[in-house]
């Protein structure tokens, strides 16, 4: 008796879902055409431009042909600073995969390297050889972006703050002695200076991977830490698509030598990635976050840094 009355109990249940069920259809709609930005320039080094198409929320890419979503042959791209400098760029395309994973391409070994196309100055290989280039970033410095293409017209401008160095990274024990042998913690020590606010961005790379950002967001603001002197625990960056390993996170193996970047940036620039990093993802109970962009006319970031680097081995 019990087991039928369980049976119905579980069938009407059943019903009463399949009847609140109803299902939805969402016409979105196909998004105009427009050009996206993903460009730096950095102290020391020239600036470094890379444009896309922008493609439908659920479109879909062809991984086969990325080389299709690059812009090329734009009608102009030049950067001025406010003392009237200006320096036209050039666009330079080659197949390699350290140049791939630079700009966030990761296809394993053996896999064949997209064609990545960027827009640098035109000495560029001038400046590899001998670090002196026709344009190349300094703090307390603007720097304006302009995009011509057909009829679209972009603009950006970012800022190079002063640079503030972190003082130190130091390696910590592993707080389970079961594990200690394998992992280990990184603090980065520093004295946050006092005024206004300042906006700073934190990578690493591990084993001379390209510089990632962690789980946990990669930019804050100084106000939090005015005139403190701290300790900030190191989370290990990692490419995006990698999943979580919730095991590890916050420490790093034993043996792995850590590189660190750590950048002064304008408020354009937190901005955009502090509302890029709060983005839920495709879940079901994410929530949806508007992207703070500083580019006019399309999409994107253009983004200065006065960064400082630091290594650690962490022994085995």
């Amino acid at each position: 008796m019990k087991n039928n009355i369980f049976l119905f109990l579980t069938a009407c249940m059943y019903l009463a879902l399949q009847s609140c069920t109803k299902e939805i259809t969402v016409d979105l709609p196909t998004p105009k055409d427009k050009i996206v930005v993903e460009g730096s320039i950095e102290v020391g080094q020239p600036p470094f431009i890379l444009l896309t198409k922008n493609a439908a929320f659920f479109g879909g890419l062809n991984f086969n042909d990325l080389g299709a979503y690059f812009v090329h042959d734009v009608d102009q791209i030049m950067i001025y600073t406010d003392a009237g400098d200006t320096t036209q760029l050039q666009e330079f395309c080659i197949s390699d995969p350290r140049i791939a994973a630079a700009f966030g391409y990761d296809f394993g070994s053996g896999a064949t390297a997209p064609e990545i196309c960027i827009y640098t100055i035109p000495d560029i290989l001038n400046w590899t050889i001998t670090g002196v280039g026709s344009l190349l970033g300094e703090e307390n410095t603007n720097y304006h972006l302009y995009i011509k293409k057909s009829d679209k017209l972009l603009t950006a401008s970012t800022y190079i703050p002063n640079l503030y160095p972190f003082d130190s990274l130091q390696v910590r024990p592993h707080p389970d002695a079961g594990r200690n042998d394998s992992l280990a913690g990184i603090y980065l020590y520093l004295t946050f200076p006092s005024g206004n606010n300042k906006y700073v961005r934190l990578q690493s790379s591990t084993n001379g991977s390209p510089y990632y950002t962690s789980s946990n967001g990669s930019v804050f603001e100084y106000k939090v830490f005015f005139g403190a002197s701290i300790g900030l625990p190191l989370a290990e960056g990692r490419p995006s698509g990698v999943s979580f390993n919730r095991d590890r996170f916050g420490y790093f193996l034993r043996g792995d030598t850590i590189d660190v970047k750590w950048s002064q940036i304008d408020k354009g620039v937190f901005d955009f990635y502090s509302t890029l990093e709060a983005d839920g993802g495709d879940g079901p109970f994410s929530s949806p976050v508007k992207i703070i962009s500083n580019v006019n006319g399309g999409l994107g970031i253009w983004a200065g840094y006065a960064s400082s680097y630091k290594s650690i081995i962490i022994p085995k």
